[in-house]
């Protein structure tokens, strides 16, 4: 028993002297990704565990499929607005291919007017060319475009 109660107090004894010698060292934190200050080599590795973890895909944006008879139609659509545009550009220039000044078309709703700009309608270069466009059937609904100045 004697043996037994000197070796527990020569344990204790030696435990005691070891702690005695050591020391702890600063904690410092080392970043591991590259972003944040890290090493660069790690950059390859945390960009394949990201892409091996995504699992998500994006949606795939189909056309809708149009029957022949819905292609037709649109088609139609279009070379009435075509033949339309070319009817009213055709009356908005004369033969010699300059605006003609003073003009108006109405077309259903909408009236495009074509006049030159003064100090007195706005604030713009005099001689400037002003096509003003509105739909007749609301109220305040006028749009003016303004073309650079008329030279002769």
């Amino acid at each position: 028993m004697k043996t037994n109660f000197i070796n527990r107090n020569l344990i204790s004894a030696l435990l005691c002297v070891t702690a005695l010698g050591c020391f702890a060292g600063p904690l410092v934190y080392a970043p591991v990704n590259p972003t944040f200050g890290g090493n660069p080599g790690n950059a390859s590795g945390l960009l394949a565990n990201a892409n091996a973890q995504n699992t998500y895909t994006a949606p795939v944006a189909t056309a809708p499929v149009l029957t022949p008879l819905q292609k037709f139609n649109q088609s139609l659509l279009n070379s009435v607005l075509s033949k339309l545009n070319s009817k009213l550009l055709g009356e908005l220039f004369n033969s010699d291919g300059t605006l003609t000044v003073g003009s108006t078309i109405q077309s259903g709703n909408y009236e495009i007017k074509v006049t030159l700009a003064d100090q007195a309608t706005c604030n713009c270069p005099v001689g400037s060319v002003v096509l003003t466009t509105r739909d007749v059937t609301i109220a305040g609904s006028e749009t003016s475009i303004i073309v650079g100045s008329q030279t002769n």
